[in-house]
């Protein structure tokens, strides 16, 4: 998979909206693609709200899907060890 700095991601209303791209890696237990980012988008707490999706090559691009729920424990570890490493 290539690296990417920034992506388009297109939302449910047609709207397109550019993000950047923090990590891209792969699950060995799923197979699957992964990707973390960004729309520089602050929570109450006053920390960046970070998105999450299954990442599949088309043959127009990429695809973001959702991450199946038995996934979304394995990748919160990935998002936890990149938190830990910062620290």
């Amino acid at each position: 998979m290539e690296e990417f700095q920034k992506i388009t991601v297109k939302k449910s209303n047609g709207e397109e909206i550019e993000a950047e791209v923090l990590l891209c890696f792969e699950l060995e237990k799923t197979g699957k693609n992964y990707i973390l980012y960004t729309f520089n988008e602050v929570d109450a707490q006053k920390m960046e709200t970070i998105h999450a999706s299954v990442i599949t090559e088309t043959e127009n691009g990429y695809q973001l899907d959702v991450i199946p729920d038995d996934e979304w424990s394995d990748v919160k570890e990935i998002m936890r060890e990149i938190i830990r490493n910062e620290e």
